[in-house]
């Protein structure tokens, strides 16, 4: 039996595989120090003398600052459009470094000219070592995905897991994995995602040990976030989703705001194939876990809809998949208290008529599946009231133009709803002459008074009878697409 697992391991046991892999990730590790002796810190953590990564503490880390950074390399990456990221290890002449870099995604921030490569002066031999640690670590993901998934014909066995399990753990293995997946080979890094990934679905007595773990070592999280700022962001924004999809490890990354709100600038990167990967993990992370998403966005409703106004005029694709996902999150009746302060105030009324008269259907048609709850409150506040029916005739014509086409039974049922309410509306009491808010849009009509929100407070039952008339279900498989007729409708 020992022989057999030699053959099948490469002479390794289970456990010598993730000892072996930690080893060759601190002989990394070390010539990173090496090459960058000079600076401060380069990675998110170093191996102490007991073998043990040593995090940087959330606040200290440099790569919670980086969305202002972020915007600035993203302006820098718009006004040069050709420059592009140096490779991660440009020194490293072997077969290896190009392998580091195929098929790769390019990374979607600039490295400052002025940010030292900490392997960019290393030795000949350093070198060596290098290469000969990742070709290792290459062989040792190898064999330790075949211990976790079988190999095809042979299920894989319960001790064996368990064995690697355990070591992992006590290794601080997926530490070290997350902090130097970019310097591995393409092949390598994903099969180390799919370790990665096994491992979270591990249940050992009764317990999910790998999450139990991560709520220990929560940096695991932030690390895999900040990875869309490298090459390795795709596969580590997968990473990240198969945590999230855990209640316990949401929490921990909507607890640690900072890190969270990073997501906004992520998801609006100029690299297309980064930034839908991010979305994907901003949708995973406000969609899932409906109560934990609720509690959040009550208790950071301000900070939160502020970033996501921004989202919403900013490029065609950001715009559109931001408004779709917001129609859901007001819609879920699990935001209810987010969905009643969202759609009695005024600004978010304004930017969403707005949008109504983008030059792209698709968002005005996504526009309109959010402008529908506006109209749909039996409680508007009076400046909600005055605005509405300010456009009462413009938006009766507008909407009776609206995809006049649709084969959608459903939608064109919605649309006659909205336009039976809007004619219904009679013009509200006005406590006192107003001052003009004009609207950035001419043809829209947004003159506000300046007295504060007299909102009618609307109960759960009123304001969920009126959403029961119109759809709950956004449609979420609506396919999205980055091109649309440019012959908008307009008011």
């Amino acid at each position: 039996m020992i022989r057999l697992n030699n053959l099948i391991f490469g002479k390794k046991s289970p456990k010598d595989l993730v000892h072996s892999s930690v080893d060759q990730f601190k002989v990394i590790q070390a010539i990173r120090n090496t090459g960058n002796s000079s600076s401060s810190s380069v990675s998110a953590s170093t191996p102490t003398s007991s073998g043990t990564p040593t995090v940087e503490s959330s606040a200290n880390h440099p790569r919670h600052h980086l969305p202002l950074h972020l915007q600035n390399e993203m302006n820098n990456n718009n006004s040069n459009s050709n420059h592009s990221s140096p490779s991660v290890t440009p020194t490293v002449e072997s077969n290896n470094q190009s392998a580091l870099n195929e098929n790769s995604v390019s990374s979607p921030v600039s490295t400052s000219n002025n940010t030292p490569n900490p392997l960019a002066n290393l030795s000949s031999s350093s070198l060596a070592k290098l290469n000969k640690a990742i070709e290792e670590l290459s062989r040792n993901f190898v064999s330790l995905k075949q211990v976790l998934y079988g190999d095809g014909e042979n299920e894989p066995k319960k001790n064996d897991v368990q064995d690697v399990a355990k070591e992992v753990y006590s290794t601080h293995f997926l530490l070290f994995l997350v902090s130097h997946l970019e310097f591995m080979e393409f092949e390598a890094r994903r099969d180390a995602m799919q370790v990665f990934n096994n491992l979270i679905k591990l249940q050992m007595n009764g317990r999910y040990t790998t999450v139990d773990y991560i709520c220990n070592n929560p940096q695991i999280l932030y690390i895999l976030l900040h990875g869309y700022e490298k090459d390795t962001s795709i596969l580590s924004g997968n990473m990240l989703r198969e945590c999230i999809k855990h209640e316990i490890l949401a929490r921990k990354m909507l607890s640690s705001e900072q890190d969270f709100f990073d997501l906004f600038v992520y998801v609006d990167l100029p690299n297309f194939d980064v930034a839908s990967d991010a979305f994907l993990t901003f949708r995973e992370l406000l969609s899932r876990h409906k109560t934990l998403v609720a509690e959040f966005l009550d208790s950071n409703y301000d900070v939160f809809i502020d970033k996501y106004r921004s989202l919403l005029s900013s490029k065609y694709v950001t715009r559109r998949q931001s408004l779709k996902l917001l129609g859901e999150i007001l819609l879920d009746r699990s935001n209810f208290k987010i969905m009643k302060r969202f759609i009695n105030n005024t600004d978010n009324l304004k930017l969403i008529m707005n949008l109504l008269l983008d030059k792209h259907k698709n968002i005005q048609f996504e526009a309109f599946h959010v402008f529908k709850i506006f109209v749909a409150n039996p409680h508007k506040g009076a400046e909600v009231k005055k605005i509405l029916f300010m456009n009462k005739v413009k938006l009766v014509k507008y909407l009776n133009k609206f995809n006049k086409d649709s084969t959608d039974d459903q939608f064109m049922e919605e649309k006659a709803l909205l336009i039976s309410e809007i004619e219904k509306m009679e013009k509200p009491e006005e406590p006192a002459a107003a001052a003009a808010v004009t609207s950035t849009n001419p043809t829209i009509s947004t003159s506000t008074p300046p007295a504060a929100n007299t909102t009618t407070t609307a109960s759960v039952d009123d304001l969920s009878n009126a959403m029961n008339a119109l759809s709950v279900d956004q449609q979420v498989g609506r396919p999205l697409s980055t091109s649309d007729p440019q012959d908008a409708t307009v008011l």
